[in-house]
């Protein structure tokens, strides 16, 4: 009996395919209404407040406000830059603000609080796009208003 082998094929042998370089993705475009979570301060009657709020047109989810340093407020006896508030929002709606009292000015400044703070705010929108924000402040401009407010 004859034995059988594999009959060669008449294919042309492959050549190895070119391939176009890697591009990455571009990432998807964020949505023009969006979330914008800001932290500001601001003095009214002699009083310094700091004040968390949605400026942006849509909700922000898992808001996070973290200091780069603490400041105290409440005569020196509550740490303002821990309030609940600053560690864990779940939801904030368009437009919704939040005001904290911290003190009056001059016994913020005579305590020897921080003047430059910055704020980092982390959150996201309702499709789940991460946002992250840098707040710089300088509080001493609010030392001489403290002074101009009448008694």
């Amino acid at each position: 009996m004859a034995r059988r082998t594999p009959a060669a094929t008449s294919r042309p042998a492959r050549r190895p395919a070119t391939a176009a370089p890697h591009t990455p993705d571009p990432p998807a475009p964020l949505p023009a209404v969006r979330p914008d979570v800001i932290v500001d301060f601001s003095v009214e009657r002699g009083l310094l407040f700091v004040v968390l709020r949605n400026i942006g047109a849509a909700s922000a989810y898992a808001v996070v406000t973290r200091f780069d340093q603490p400041f105290h407020g409440l005569g020196g006896t509550k740490d303002i830059s821990t309030l609940a508030l600053f560690r864990s929002l779940a939801f904030m709606p368009p437009g919704k603000q939040f005001t904290q009292l911290v003190d009056p000015v001059a016994a913020y400044f005579q305590r020897d609080e921080p003047a430059r703070l910055t704020a980092t705010l982390t959150y996201k929108d309702r499709e789940g796009h991460r946002y992250s924000e840098e707040v710089p402040h300088d509080l001493a401009i609010y030392r001489d208003l403290a002074e101009a407010v009448p008694r």
